[in-house]
């Protein structure tokens, strides 16, 4: 019995068709891979600044976890009061951490809460002031949040307003939605709200949300 093989008369075309089939989705992806890679950026700190990885010990670290998420819910509770901050017994009642005087805040330094608000040009603010009792646990901590007030259209008598009284205008603590500062020590006085650049020259340290290796620069104390 004879056989024989026969073979298409296009094999040769349509392995190089299959070939630059191949070619192009690799390509493709090369493409894909090339768009979706991120180049991680440097994050240069303030010299009162401090990172939330590189700088904090473990209970410092839940307590800022804490309050960064809390301070979401903060901001919600005083739009639905109609612009009222909700006290610290408020957020206690509520079981919104680190507020509770519950078995975790008895392992993070035992801190005692109290609040402050206060009104300043084009809005109003408040600071949660955490004072340590054990230093040697966490430190002092202070969250502060604030609010704009809407603009108001410039009346006939306000539009063009006396020099005296622009320069003499307090600019408040809105650059951002709410910062996270911390203190070393457990005795001390309740920060100034009226600008975030007063927290510093008292020898606050505000906490940012990066690693240590994306943050070249800054105090490391």
């Amino acid at each position: 019995m004879h056989s024989q093989l026969v073979r298409p008369a296009g094999a040769r075309r349509e392995g190089l068709y299959l070939l630059g089939v191949c070619g192009v989705i690799l390509l493709a992806w090369a493409a894909m891979v090339a768009q979706r890679h991120v180049v991680p950026v440097k994050t240069e700190l303030a010299p009162w600044q401090i990172t939330a990885f590189g700088n904090l010990n473990p209970a410092e670290q839940g307590l800022f976890g804490d309050l960064w998420a809390t301070a979401v819910e903060i901001d919600a509770l005083h739009k639905d009061n109609a612009g009222v901050w909700p006290s610290v017994e408020d957020l206690s009642d509520l079981a919104m951490p680190p507020f509770p005087q519950d078995a975790m805040w008895e392992g993070r330094g035992r801190h005692v809460w109290t609040a402050n608000r206060a009104e300043y040009a084009g809005g109003h603010a408040v600071v949660y002031l955490g004072r340590t009792a054990s230093t040697k646990d966490a430190r002092t901590f202070a969250l502060v949040l604030a609010h704009r007030h809407p603009p108001v259209p410039p009346s006939k008598e306000t539009r063009d307003p006396p020099r005296e009284k622009a320069e003499g205008a307090a600019a408040g603590p809105a650059d951002a939605f709410f910062t996270v500062w911390i203190h070393p020590t457990g005795d001390t006085p309740f920060p100034p709200i009226a600008k975030l650049g007063d927290l510093a020259q008292a020898g606050w340290k505000e906490i940012v949300p990066v690693r240590g290796a994306d943050a070249p620069k800054g105090d490391k104390k």
